[in-house]
């Protein structure tokens, strides 16, 4: 027989782990065009004026996509973290709706970023970088696992009414 609890304070963990990744992601290169780099941490500090204006480009409002995903993914951890202490709670949803909204926002950054980029003779591979990577696997981890917490906590429940 399959342990429901255990499944489900796995998930949680994993919950966890995806938000820490997403979290770790603002600390790391997002995008890197001729050497020039971008990582939510030099947007914190103002220092993404040479990259503007390597690109072209005056008003790119994509930069903050990296603290939206550090946002939902911090959302994410804390989440998988309450589950873990309090396994009666079924949180999982609010993991799977901050995954889904990482990946959303990473998906508009590298589209974004690929007509921002379009003057330069370069693969999307090739200017996307670590940070932007690591944040959709964030985004897959915590709207995976959220969605079969969610499974493992509703059958829990159903196994304990019997």
């Amino acid at each position: 027989m399959i342990d429901l609890k255990k499944n489900s304070s796995i998930c949680s963990l994993l919950m966890m782990i995806g938000g820490l990744m997403g979290v770790l992601s603002l600390f790391l290169v997002w995008l890197d065009v001729n050497g020039s780099t971008l990582t939510g941490w030099s947007i914190l500090f103002g220092n993404y004026n040479t990259f503007l204006s390597l690109v072209g480009y005056s008003n790119f409002y994509m930069l903050y996509v990296p603290y939206i995903a550090f946002t939902f993914s911090f959302y994410g951890f804390v989440s998988g973290l309450m589950l873990l202490r309090r396994s009666r709670s079924n949180g999982g949803t609010g993991s799977a709706i901050a995954g889904i909204v990482v990946l959303v926002t990473a998906v508009l950054f590298s589209t974004y970023s690929r007509t921002v980029t379009s003057t330069f003779t370069m693969s999307i591979a090739d200017y996307l970088s670590t940070g932007f990577y690591l944040a959709v696997a964030a985004g897959i981890l915590m709207f995976v696992f959220g969605v079969l917490r969610e499974v493992f906590h509703r059958a829990e429940k159903k196994a304990n009414k019997r």
